[in-house]
């Protein structure tokens, strides 16, 4: 599966679901985005063009939060929290 249309990513990004923060940092180690969705909402997780790693939350198709995290950890922390808001 592919997204388009992240911030600051030129070009389409393969993308793979990831329940959990730990398997996120993994999918996004690897050059890809991390996603997952909810009755309450959406999440990805990626590098964008940059080398930056980016985090975005979206309810009803419509972008709520746009983060970029110094450190995996900063990003692992705010991903575990948005599960908790999405599901």
């Amino acid at each position: 599966m592919e997204v388009r249309g992240l911030p600051d990513t030129k070009d389409a990004v393969e993308c793979v679901f990831a329940r959990s923060a730990s398997a996120a940092l993994r999918v996004v180690r690897i050059g890809k985005a991390a996603t997952d969705a909810g009755d309450r909402g959406a999440i990805d997780l990626w590098y964008d063009d940059n080398g930056d790693l980016r985090g975005t939350r979206c309810v009803h198709l419509a972008q709520v939060e746009l983060k970029k995290f110094r450190t995996q950890a900063q990003a692992a922390k705010w991903y575990r929290g948005v599960l908790k808001k999405i599901h």
